[in-house]
């Protein structure tokens, strides 16, 4: 029997909720189940104040979704924020990528934040969603980003699926690198809650589990009929996965 991946939540899914109240979003999603949560923003809160808040109900800070130009200009601040959470997987979660010309500047300013990231002990990952998969003279960007740095990619299977490509084949491609999973569900162009469509999570946690993934990371953007009953439902299909997928790993 494998170890069990642990789940968090992409603090996005219920990012009105964090807006509105921090500390209740939190203490819901620990009493759901996470071990622990990635975000997209902190609000204005103090590192010290996130760090307590966090510990105070077992949640692990597991990542931290950081926009591009906020990467290019604010990176110390970023590191220092993180640093008192106890996170070191800082995550770029979009760039445009729209032509050869944005790619090569693209991967150059990346591959110099992971470069100022390492040098301070942190691990970059990039973030997917289809628009990269697009090809420019044969090779589309994350074959670029994955391949000309050290970038970790963080695979959003949905979003791998929409771009044309295998969930389960692309982690497997990039094994001991895809540290951090995004476990998002769809059917076709549609989001839906984990475990209501056509992406084969067990066969992806398989091979999430025998390539060296850490952490499953479930995000949803649902919203039906609220975004915690979406959360919750996906949650326990998830773990319930996770559990079977564990049993089956030796």
């Amino acid at each position: 029997m494998g170890r069990e991946l642990p789940i968090a939540l992409q603090l996005y899914s219920v990012h009105k909720e964090m807006a509105a109240d921090y500390r209740a979003v939190l203490e819901r999603t620990a009493r759901i189940g996470f071990e622990g949560v990635e975000f997209a923003g902190f609000f204005g809160v103090p590192a010290e104040e996130m760090k307590r808040e966090l510990d105070a109900r077992g949640l692990k800070a597991v990542g931290s979704h950081t926009g591009y130009e906020e990467l290019k200009n604010r990176l110390p601040e970023v590191m220092r924020y993180n640093r008192i959470l106890g996170n070191y997987n800082i995550v770029c979660p979009f760039c445009g990528l729209g032509s050869k010309e944005e790619i090569d500047a693209a991967v150059e300013e990346l591959h110099g934040i992971e470069r100022k990231l390492i040098a301070e002990g942190f691990v970059f990952h990039y973030h997917n969603h289809a628009h990269e998969f697009r090809r420019f003279e044969g090779v589309n960007a994350l074959e670029r980003i994955f391949g000309e740095t050290g970038i970790h990619p963080q695979p959003d299977i949905y979003w791998v699926y929409r771009g044309g490509e295998d969930p389960a084949g692309f982690i497997r491609r990039y094994s001991g690198r895809c540290i951090l999973i995004h476990m998002k569900d769809g059917a076709g162009e549609r989001e839906v809650t984990a475990g209501e469509g056509t992406l084969d999570f067990p066969e992806i946690i398989r091979a999430a589990q025998e390539n060296g993934a850490q952490w499953l990371i479930l995000e949803d953007e649902v919203s039906i009929p609220t975004a915690w009953d979406s959360v919750e439902k996906g949650y326990r299909y998830l773990k319930q996965c996770a559990r079977k997928a564990a049993r089956e790993v030796l």
